[in-house]
């Protein structure tokens, strides 16, 4: 008799917890919702699951866990720009920055810079940031930008001593993928690119990042090849890995003409 009661008693345990574990065994109320920006929300209402669900999505996998507002993971935007760099452009193409050994990056990359993406009415709020993307020696940068940014803004590049340049007028955002080339004046705000060997590109000499190319930059400049500085430096205007005569001259030319930001 006991083992009988043993055995039934065993059998409701087990049955129990199967219960308690099962996502069946809790239904909650809840719903979810596909946003504009191409994420999707879920929620549920009620009683936690002891246990959970995973439901894939492509390469994502996400757990979903009842009683608790969950958000899937968000839609991305990629960013594909085209632009060179009057220090490092050679006729064509890029060089490679240099550090006092060799290359400073590996494979084809020239350099790194940084992109901001602006508010199409207030250029001073900036939206979004993304540092170090590599820019190819063709003059290829890709970034990938968060889907809830599906709106227009203006896209800013920045470099370690170029000029920091913006698009003549606010990119749209809506698609998932985004081409722009800063590869005529007429695309840069102001104009404020330089003709170089039939090509384009963005001013060099803002050793300091000041928005100026001046005297405060030759000045630095003028320092660090007196001393004969090398590597990867920001004072290396042309990047080759050595401060000298050829970074002065570029720097030099451009403070001539007070070149300076031009920015809604």
């Amino acid at each position: 008799m006991k083992k009988i009661l043993l055995i039934v008693f065993l059998f409701y345990a087990v049955a129990s917890l199967q219960a308690q574990v099962s996502p069946a065994a809790n239904n909650s109320t809840g719903g979810s919702a596909t946003l504009s920006n191409g994420g999707y929300l879920a929620w549920s209402v009620g009683e936690p699951i002891i246990g959970t669900v995973s439901v894939s999505t492509g390469s994502t996998t996400v757990t979903i866990t009842q009683g608790v507002l969950q958000t899937w993971p968000e839609a991305v935007k990629n960013l594909m720009l085209t632009l060179y760099l009057e220090g490092l452009f050679r006729g064509g193409s890029m060089a490679k920055a240099q550090n006092a050994s060799g290359d400073e990056f590996l494979g084809d990359v020239a350099d790194k810079i940084t992109i901001e993406l602006h508010d199409a009415s207030a250029y001073s709020t900036l939206v979004y940031t993304a540092s170090g993307i590599p820019l190819s020696t063709t003059g290829q940068a890709n970034v990938t930008i968060p889907g809830r940014n599906y709106g227009s803004y203006y896209v800013t590049v920045k470099h370690r001593n170029s000029l920091e340049t913006t698009t003549a007028a606010p990119v749209s955002f809506a698609n998932g993928t985004v081409e722009y080339s800063f590869d005529v004046p007429s695309k840069v705000f102001g104009n404020n690119l330089k003709g170089v060997n039939e090509s384009y590109c963005i001013y060099a000499g803002d050793v300091n990042g000041d928005g100026f190319i001046n005297a405060a930059d030759i000045n630095s400049l003028s320092s660090a090849a007196s001393v004969f500085s090398t590597g990867y430096i920001t004072d290396d205007v042309n990047g080759d890995g050595i401060v000298d005569a050829m970074d002065l001259i570029l720097t030099d030319n451009n403070a001539a003409n007070f070149i300076a930001v031009k920015k809604p």
